[in-house]
């Protein structure tokens, strides 16, 4: 029987038919991934579940800071597998209030971008999300900060 891939696809692993030191190959001997699946994600858990671990939760009112990859925006994003991302807050948005509704946008009411605490959240249209927003717009269109 073949021994199978480490990222849990179920393919087989492929033998290599030479030895390379500097890539981890010995002749006839099966590696432990097929070619690119070294990068997939190797635990069964629940999006949920490895989301709330990356999230500094404080309490009811305070920001929860998210503690693991940024976009260059400065938002949090979260891979919900190995096809899917979003935007950490609108993840933590959906996990615990429900869906964002069509046509809306989260604003930040903290203006903290990497903050994923849901009551900090407001569904907005996007023009009053730009309108708020600390922007030279924003300020141009005499928005107010909340």
């Amino acid at each position: 029987m073949p021994t199978l891939c480490q990222c849990g696809c179920g393919e087989p692993a492929p033998v290599p038919k030479w030895t390379s030191r500097t890539r981890g190959r010995v002749a006839g001997q099966p590696l432990r991934f097929r070619q690119g699946h070294a990068t997939r994600s190797r635990t069964t858990s629940a999006p949920a579940d490895r989301f709330w671990a990356k999230v500094q939760i404080a309490g009811p009112e305070a920001c929860w800071p998210w503690t693991a990859s940024i976009n260059h925006g400065g938002y949090g994003q979260f891979a919900i597998d190995t096809k899917r991302h979003m935007l950490a807050h609108r993840f933590a948005y959906e996990d615990l209030i429900g869906p964002v509704p069509d046509g809306l946008a989260l604003d930040h009411l903290c203006r903290n971008r990497q903050c994923v605490n849901p009551w900090h959240l407001d569904p907005v249209t996007p023009a009053i999300n730009n309108a708020r927003a600390r922007t030279a717009q924003g300020i141009n269109e005499g928005a107010t900060q909340p």
